[in-house]
This record gives structure tokens, C-alpha cells and sequence, in this order.
């Protein structure tokens, strides 16, 4: 079972829960009852959440802070399979598998974290309500989203391609200006998130430079957003849903 400290309860300490995507339109009252039985935790930076091959008995709800997932392969070698943020949920899709499901990968704090955590029950309770059930249908949704435009992504877009893409998004993602961001995170962990060596993401970013990117250090810089467009978002089928495509074109436009 997870650890927690004397913090007070959910809605407590976390009055702005309500707006968390999970429970967009669910009134005070359903939420009160929703999150009786959540616990909140204090997870240090480096600190594991849950391991690999842990049985599914948690769903959790990062309040603050960062979350690696980290999958570990036969040979030994680790890849980061997701990296989750303030107001996203973990758990949801291992909770509705059948059979004794167990966790996929390791999560591990980016930095020091705190988290809502409850009964696995309680999530298949809450999706009764119609606001939570549809919250989370949606939320399915676009996991299911992204994992199929990147599994497409590796079969028609180069490495160089796939970073400058994923750059791009991770600055969206953070609510950066996506013409001009420090990385959030380190560039090995970056590479990991890629399933790419950091030779490899040496190598990308190098190359990006003559397309439009720089990457200065720590710092991603957009020089021409329309020789941007043209080399990552003309090869990808879901860039009118993209809205770092979208501001991209904004920029092109605002040029022309």
C-alpha cells in the first residue's frame, strides 16, 4: 500500500481537484463523495511510486509534480514510456483489464510529487458517474490517440523527425511559446522517453538545425516556422488536431 503523510484530506488541500480533467463537470457534492476515500501521498524526487510487475491495486492522481513511467526490457535495458503531469491519472487502463493485471512499468518521481491515490474499486465505482465516465472515455481515448500517431510516426518519419515533432509538442504540452523554450527535462531523459540513445539524440539535433530547429544546450529554439511545417507537420495525418502544428501556422501566417 502507498505511504502517506498527516496531509488533510483531497478536496482540502487541493481545492482547484474539481478542474483536474478527471472530474471536469461533476458538482461539489458528487466530488465530496468521490474523493472520501482518496489518500494523498508525498512522494520525494527519485522515489518510486510503484514498480514493474506490482499488482494493479491503486489508481492514481498526480496533484503536483512529475511522474516517470519506466519500462524495463528482457536484456536489461530501461525506455521511458510516458511522463505524466499535473492533473493526469495513472492506472486507468491496467484498473480495466481483466484478470489480475499487473503494472507495465515502474513510476518514479521527476521531482518531488504529491498524489492522490485510491482503492482500484473505487475508480470502476466512480465511472458510474456520468461525468466521470465520460471524462474518462475521453481520457482512454486520447491514450489511445497518441499511441497510435507515434506508432505511425515510427513507421513514416525519420528519428530527426520524430524528436523535432516530440520537441515541439513537450513545449505545447508544458504551456510553453513553442518557438523559443528551456526542456523541462534532461536530454537522457528525453532520449529514454524516444527509445533512442543519447548518441542518437546528439545526432538528431544537429541535423535539426538546417530545418528550422536549434537546440542551444537545454534551450529549443525555432528560427523558421515554415521550414518546420514543411519537414515534421506535412508528414504527420494528425497535425490539424495538433496545437503546436496550429500555432506553427499561426506564426506562418502572421509572417506572410
Amino acid at each position: 500500500m502507498p505511504t502517506s503523510r498527516d496531509l488533510p484530506a483531497p478536496q482540502q488541500a487541493f481545492p482547484d481537484i474539481i478542474h483536474m480533467p478527471l472530474f471536469r463537470g461533476v458538482n461539489h457534492l458528487e466530488l465530496e463523495s468521490l474523493l472520501h476515500h482518496g489518500k494523498i501521498q508525498y512522494l520525494p524526487r527519485r522515489k518510486h511510486l510503484f514498480r514493474q510487475g506490482d499488482p494493479v491495486d491503486y489508481f492514481y492522481i498526480v496533484c503536483s509534480g512529475s511522474i516517470q513511467l519506466l519500462r524495463e526490457t528482457p536484456d536489461g535495458r530501461s525506455h521511458t514510456s510516458d511522463i505524466i503531469l499535473k492533473g493526469k491519472t495513472l492506472g486507468k487502463t491496467e484498473i480495466f483489464k481483466s484478470g489480475g493485471s499487473r503494472q507495465q512499468s515502474s513510476a518514479i518521481a521527476l521531482e518531488d510529487s504529491i498524489i492522490v491515490w485510491f482503492p482500484a474499486e473505487w475508480l470502476k465505482n466512480a465511472a458510474r458517474n456520468q461525468a466521470v465516465a465520460l471524462n474518462l472515455l475521453m481520457s482512454l481515448s486520447h491514450y489511445s490517440r497518441t499511441l497510435e500517431i507515434e506508432a505511425v510516426h515510427k513507421r513514416t518519419m525519420t528519428a530527426s523527425q520524430q524528436m523535432a515533432c516530440f520537441l515541439l509538442r513537450l513545449g505545447e504540452v508544458h504551456g510553453l511559446d513553442v518557438h523559443h523554450f528551456e526542456l523541462p527535462y534532461s536530454k537522457a531523459l528525453i532520449a529514454s522517453r524516444l527509445g533512442i540513445e543519447r548518441e542518437t539524440f546528439s545526432r538528431c539535433a544537429s541535423s535539426l538545425k538546417q530545418h528550422g530547429i536549434e537546440v542551444q544546450d537545454a534551450k529549443i529554439v525555432v528560427h523558421d516556422s515554415a521550414r518546420v511545417q514543411r519537414y515534421i507537420c506535412e508528414c504527420c495525418s494528425a497535425r490539424e488536431d495538433c496545437t503546436a502544428h496550429q500555432k506553427l501556422a499561426a506564426k506562418v501566417l502572421a509572417v506572410a
